[in-house]
């Protein structure tokens, strides 16, 4: 969530660049007659009060005292309660916020390399309709994986929403934001572990990278994130499957002529069988996936090594090698997919100038027993879409139940493709797309 209400004008945070929110944010902050006021858009009747607070010289929104649980889910000044995480496929062992909206995730892998994995177990939760009659049970899980972390650092981002009237979105920026309120294992902030391409939106993501690596040294591991095209990503699963390794383009210079530092992450030789086969386990089907412009953004955790200089006039260079990585594909506009057919219909939305969500979980949907690959958010009220693309018999136990739902209580608010057996032409022609 990034829109807000200050002084009774929207204000969607998503389209200002940072040093834009700071001014903002510290015109308010620095308000002593106190009649300036910032609202949460998540619930604009609802007036749900924010306040500025100072931290290390930048300014930040934090939600009023004993209103975390009335903020939207999704809303990044929610309070997570069992029921709230649940929405999201976790216990509240898995996530959990603190006093300062931070959101505190405990990943299934260790950030140290002395550290073993912790235990990942899964339990069943079960969502109840409006009027408690009808139950849904959905497995939570009490560690969040690294596919997992990303995708909640992307919706942290905003980065699940595409809206027609926003053009040249920022992913990096987004990204650094939402990192700077995520934590992990044992409260690490993922902002001062995170590396980004050098050649972000930000001519000081290299400097951001070495200082990352240097303070990572004998202590933690770092979190890498690049977006790729699908023809790199391929390219790269050939040259692990070949052993070799894989460098990816986080090279920087820092300071002037005199004084460069290489910040290199890559697979390593003695890593890269292993990548190649936890890649090509998760997207088994990846080349019929991304195509058509599609990009790969790979996420995981890489340990700090450095480079003695040979010479008190020459630096040490700091480097990385990769031990961990999962992919997620998205549209050209960086919107999540999770499959083929999910890719199609999200071109004929952009090209047809749609507002439209991918969410991960239920935090976008109108009811908790329903998780749609997409909502329409330009319609009053939203539609939730359904693309239905598999016919196992577990699938399809799923589908027909869903369709009930959908059919009795929510006439008017979905729309369905069965792309198992009719074109997306087709699915059209049968029932149109509601209008915004």
């Amino acid at each position: 969530m990034a829109k807000y209400i200050i002084n009774g004008e929207s204000a969607d945070f998503a389209t200002l660049s940072g040093s834009e929110i700071q001014r903002t944010l510290g015109k308010h902050h620095e308000d002593k007659t106190k009649k300036s006021t910032i609202h949460c858009g998540c619930r604009p009747a609802e007036k749900l009060v924010l306040h500025t607070f100072n931290r290390n010289g930048k300014f930040y929104l934090r939600k009023t005292s004993g209103t975390g649980e009335t903020h939207k889910i999704g809303c990044r000044h929610r309070s997570l309660n069992a029921e709230t995480a649940a929405f999201f496929g976790y216990s509240l062992e898995a996530i959990r916020t603190d006093d300062n909206d931070n959101l505190v995730i405990s990943l299934s892998v260790p950030l140290k390399r002395s550290q073993t994995a912790p235990s990942l177990t899964q339990t069943s939760h079960t969502f109840k309709s409006n009027d408690g009659k009808c139950t849904t049970a959905r497995k939570i899980s009490n560690r969040v994986t690294e596919l997992g972390a990303l995708r909640l650092l992307w919706a942290r981002a905003n980065l699940t929403s595409h809206e027609p009237t926003i053009l040249n979105k920022e992913p990096w920026s987004a990204i650094r934001g939402a990192a700077k309120f995520l934590k992990l294992n044992h409260g690490l902030e993922l902002s001062k572990m995170l590396l980004l391409p050098h050649f972000s939106d930000d001519d000081k993501q290299g400097g951001r990278n070495w200082y990352a690596l240097k303070n990572a040294i004998n202590k933690h591991y770092v979190i890498y994130i690049d977006i790729i095209d699908g023809d790199e990503y391929k390219s790269m699963l050939v040259t692990l499957a070949a052993k070799q390794p894989y460098v990816f383009s986080h090279s920087t210079k820092i300071g002037g002529t005199t004084n460069r530092f290489k910040v290199k992450v890559g697979v390593y030789k003695e890593e890269a069988m292993d990548i190649y086969n936890n890649l090509t386990h998760q997207f088994p089907n990846f080349s019929s996936q991304v195509k058509d412009n599609a990009k790969v953004v790979v996420f995981g955790r890489a340990e700090v090594c450095v480079m003695k200089a040979d010479s008190k006039e020459q630096s040490d260079t700091y480097y990385s090698k990769v031990r961990s990585m999962v992919a997620m594909p998205v549209t050209s506009q960086l919107i999540p997919f999770e499959s083929s057919y999910e890719h199609q219909l999200a071109n004929h939305l952009v090209n047809a100038g749609r507002h439209y969500e991918k969410p991960f979980s239920s935090e976008a949907s109108i009811d908790d027993r329903l998780f749609p690959d997409f909502i329409l958010q330009d319609c009053s009220p939203p539609v939730m879409i359904e693309v239905y693309g598999m016919n196992t018999e577990v699938y399809l136990a799923r589908k027909k139940e869903k369709r009930a739902i959908y059919a009795a209580e929510y006439p008017g608010q979905y729309w369905e493709w069965h792309a198992d057996r009719e074109t997306l032409q087709d699915a059209l022609q049968r029932q149109q797309l509601p209008a915004p």
